[in-house]
């Protein structure tokens, strides 16, 4: 009886140990994720009520988006332009030729005045 006490007492040990290194290993797993990668140095605009467009790289304050060159990833940045909306306008101007007006964007499907209104001031030819 003894032994199987012992041996089971043995088995709780070794459990426990393995329990503990486990832990160990998380918790530096962990601690060198957090700070072997430092934050990202990023900021994050504050809510203006005006749409994000990202600064231009010689300092001027807000670019506009030129609807006869963006691509997707530049058209999203417009308020109500999504990236099915952004492939629309691609594909007409691809089938049309270049905008000669913003409200030319009338002539793309989903686009409407009221998607128009918020995108005057953003958007150029």
């Amino acid at each position: 009886m003894k032994t199987q006490k012992s041996a089971n007492d043995k088995n709780k040990y070794n459990i426990f140990i393995l329990v503990a290194i486990t832990a160990l290993l998380c918790t530096a797993i962990v601690c060198v994720a957090f700070f072997w990668y430092p934050p990202l140095q990023q900021t994050i605009p504050m809510d203006t009520g005006q749409p994000f467009l990202p600064a231009l790289a010689d300092g001027q304050d807000a670019a506009t988006v030129n609807i006869n060159t963006a691509g997707v990833p530049e058209l999203t940045l417009l308020p109500g332009i999504g990236a099915v909306k952004a492939r629309a306008i691609i594909e007409y101007r691809e089938a049309n030729g270049p905008f000669a007006s913003i409200e030319q964007l009338l002539e793309v499907s989903g686009i409407g005045p009221k998607t128009l209104e918020a995108l005057v001031g953003l958007v150029s030819v």
